[in-house]
């Protein structure tokens, strides 16, 4: 149960999962969102009450979908909940619902905007579903629907997903959005006018588009914050507290305001960043305090902000101090107590509202079979999402799973793809096995290259693999005893903790040594230098979720990103 204390509501389950009933037109499913809505509402923080209300809603909506005239907004909710894992679905039967509910003139527009990112997401490589999903972009934007509008624009401006780069249109597409009031659409529009664009022909002679203008663009920007978009305002923000933008007198207090007006009015973001502002301090005029923080991060959950409540989670996870020691031990030290099934009450609701972190975390739940039954199929549908959304823990869950058979068919090519993928987001673990497999074909140039990467990760595996390597000789890289006892010598101060293997370590590093000329272990101490020295500059590219500069190889897996706890 949730603790009193915070005055959390699980207000609107339906709202969380996506579902807006202002967006439905049925006239037999809206009532059913308005009457779940209504009910969980009135439940407050009861969770069987919650569970009944949403069954009984299921229930409904389900009975809409059958028959020969399926209702298309029950459609699209069915397929947006299994999305969401609110009932048990494969990849599959997401994508039939989905499909179902966009079909035809008279498809759900909100079904197909969605079943048009699925597809672009999940099948990259394939033309025709790529074809599929500018059909659905286009019948959205034809509906007037201003997430498509923005969508198709930006594919067009970056000449994406089989569209030709055409900023004039995509242009024209973000002032109709903007016009209608979209947010997203303005804050596009401000990114174009602030940098302005140029385009090349064959011959590469420039034509400029769209002129660079920073007084307009910065109309856009406070347009688009008045908008209430969450990007707008950040961006906003750091300008206005900046010390030297060019159009933008500096004004902390402002930026601020900006958010405290906002968080006032409920609005999610603001009052998430109001409480990271008092978590962390040092912002003008927002002190640093746990109980002000707290406060803002549930304004934020009430208001269905994902990463508010991936906060949450993580705090009833861990507890969350009241004072300035990061792990007390006394619960009375603690705001918020640590609650496992609150934290997954948490998560869940962010998961709902898209938070890859989250749904990787809930898949953790079943993964373990921590509070739910053990599912390894659901905890790899989740883990295949959160990996789809770019989070790189999630990448390695599902190469794993490809990997040996966990929760989906075993599957080596797909699992070496998900390994690739997770490497180029600069997984240390991943960047050691995509090594290993470029080593096991004969590629030692490129094996270096990922193993050096994964090393500089912090990862001891691979700098002992890189001192085998050079050891003994491997395909085009030549034997060399200085690189090898280089690499043994970063072996041993990474493993200091494990005294018993770091002596080993040391002594397989003297062994080498011993045959040294004193010019040659001159020469050798000055390479370790070096080698110390490469691996702190290729450490920028290298931490999870920032990406890195790893070496061509085939990929067939997803995005990038981080996780949280």
């Amino acid at each position: 149960m949730l603790l009193a204390a915070l005055k959390l509501q699980l207000v609107a389950l339906a709202s969380v999962a996506g579902v807006d009933s202002d967006t439905l037109s049925s006239p037999k499913v809206k009532p059913i969102i308005e009457t779940l809505e209504k009910a969980v509402k009135d439940a407050g923080t009861d969770a069987a009450k919650t569970q009944t209300a949403l069954q009984s809603a299921l229930d409904e909506v389900k009975k809409l979908t059958e028959g020969s005239t399926p209702d298309k907004d029950a459609l699209y909710v069915l397929g947006l909940w299994a999305r969401n894992g609110l009932l048990n679905a494969s990849g599959q039967q997401v994508l039939d619902f989905y499909e179902k509910a966009a079909a035809g003139a008279d498809g759900q527009v909100l079904a197909k905007v969605e079943l048009a990112q699925i597809l672009l997401q999940s099948f990259q490589q394939d033309p025709q579903r790529a074809a599929q999903a500018r059909t659905l972009l286009d019948e959205a934007v034809g509906a007037k629907n201003n997430a498509a509008r923005f969508i198709k624009a930006n594919f067009m401006i970056n000449g994406q997903a089989g569209y030709t780069v055409d900023i004039d249109e995509a242009k024209k597409l973000l002032d109709e959005g903007s016009a209608a009031g979209d947010g997203a659409c303005t804050f596009g529009l401000y990114q174009l006018v602030g940098r302005g664009v140029s385009i090349s022909d064959a011959e590469g002679k420039q034509t400029e588009k769209i002129k660079k203008d920073g007084k307009a663009a910065l109309a856009l920007l406070e347009k688009s914050v008045s908008q209430k978009n969450q990007n707008a305002m950040t961006e906003y923000a750091q300008r206005l507290m900046s010390d030297n933008d060019p159009e933008i007198k500096k004004d902390v207090a402002k930026a601020v305001s900006m958010f405290k007006d906002a968080a006032a009015s409920g609005n999610g973001f603001a009052n998430r960043q109001l409480g990271i502002m008092h978590e962390q301090g040092g912002v003008e005029g927002v002190e640093k305090d746990p109980k002000k923080a707290l406060d803002s991060f549930v304004a934020a959950a009430n208001a269905n902000d994902p990463a508010a409540l991936l906060w949450l989670g993580n705090a009833f996870q861990s507890g969350y101090p009241a004072g300035t020691q990061e792990k007390p031990t006394d619960e009375k030290d603690l705001l918020v107590k640590r609650d496992i099934g609150s934290s997954l009450t948490m998560y869940r609701r962010a998961a709902l509202g898209g938070s890859a972190e989250a749904i990787f975390n809930v898949g953790v739940f079943y993964e373990s079979g921590t509070l739910v039954d053990r599912d390894a199929e659901k905890a790899f549908q989740l883990f295949h999402r959160a990996a789809v959304n770019g989070l790189p823990a999630a990448m390695m869950k599902v190469a794993s799973a490809y990997q040996n058979g966990g929760g989906v068919a075993q599957d080596p090519v797909a699992a070496e793809g998900w390994y690739t993928t997770a490497a180029r987001a600069g997984v240390p673990a991943a960047l050691a096995i995509v090594g290993q497999i470029a080593l096991s074909r004969g590629d030692a140039t490129n094996a270096v290259s990922y193993l050096e990467m994964a090393a500089a990760g912090g990862l001891p595996q691979a700098m002992a693999a890189l001192a085998g390597i050079y050891n003994q000789g491997v395909g085009s890289i030549s034997k060399s005893p200085t690189t090898a006892w280089v690499w043994t010598k970063i072996t041993e101060e990474a493993i200091q903790a494990d005294k018993k293997q770091a002596a080993e370590v040391a002594k397989r590093a003297d062994e080498i040594a011993a045959k040294f000329s004193a010019a040659e272990k001159a020469a050798a101490e000055k390479a370790l230098g070096t080698q110390k020295k490469r691996l702190e500059d290729l450490r920028n590219g290298v931490k999870a979720g920032e990406g890195s500069s790893a070496p061509a190889a085939d990929t067939k897996g997803g995005a990038t990103k981080g996780k949280g706890k």
